[in-house]
């Protein structure tokens, strides 16, 4: 049954079927399955970790600073935060007043509402001034810019939220002092590259030695 229902996906050209004999066609309908069968094993592949010891919502809790969101509302949520189990009120921006929602290239809405408007690339705040920020699924024109006005606003320790970045991104991030405490990654719906949910920590700097 499967072979027949992937007899269309087959790509083979009017001259190839005078030229082709059952059994070949059976072949090639049989490497294609097999192809989908090792897409389908990369797509079900996933790998988590945690630093040792680390517990975003205890780090959460040592923040004095505010926590936003940029380019939200996630309404997906986060895979790495159980946002039941904050006690601290994360503030909603975007540039839109919502997260837009499109359908065939056509602006239909915004789905949800912000605290406040923003642009992810030049965020309205101080060097420092925030002890958190969330970020999902961000388009690639703005990933490294937001990821360094991330290391500008966010005070040291701060946390650093990352959900739907590429290895370029994580490269990024850790050339400009974050660290990873948590992760998962999996791979895209091709099995060609790896999607990371991050939970970066920006690092302290250390005293020079009196």
């Amino acid at each position: 049954m499967a072979e027949s229902k992937n007899i269309e996906k087959i790509k083979i050209t009017p001259s190839e079927k005078f030229r082709l004999t059952p059994d070949e066609i059976v072949a090639r309908i049989r490497r294609q399955l097999s192809r989908e069968v090792s897409a389908s094993a990369f797509r079900e592949k996933r790998e988590k970790w945690v630093k040792e010891d680390f517990s975003l919502i205890d780090e959460i809790k040592k923040l004095k600073k505010p926590l936003i969101e940029v380019g939200g509302p996630t309404t997906q949520g986060f895979d790495l935060v159980d946002f039941e189990k904050l006690d601290k009120k994360i503030f909603i921006s975007n540039i839109a007043p919502g997260c837009p929602y499109y359908s065939g290239g056509e602006l239909l809405g915004y789905i949800g509402k912000v605290d406040f408007r923003a642009d992810a690339e030049h965020l309205p705040f101080k060097d420092k001034a925030l002890g958190g920020l969330f970020a999902s699924c961000l388009s690639a024109q703005i990933r490294e810019m937001t990821i360094k006005e991330a290391k500008r606003v966010l005070d040291e320790g701060g946390i650093f939220v990352w959900q739907g970045g590429v290895d370029e991104d994580v490269k990024l991030a850790k050339s400009l002092g974050f660290e990873a405490m948590e992760y998962s990654r999996s791979y895209n719906e091709d099995g060609e590259y790896w999607v990371w949910n991050v939970i970066f920590q920006k690092l302290k700097k250390e005293k020079p030695p009196m």
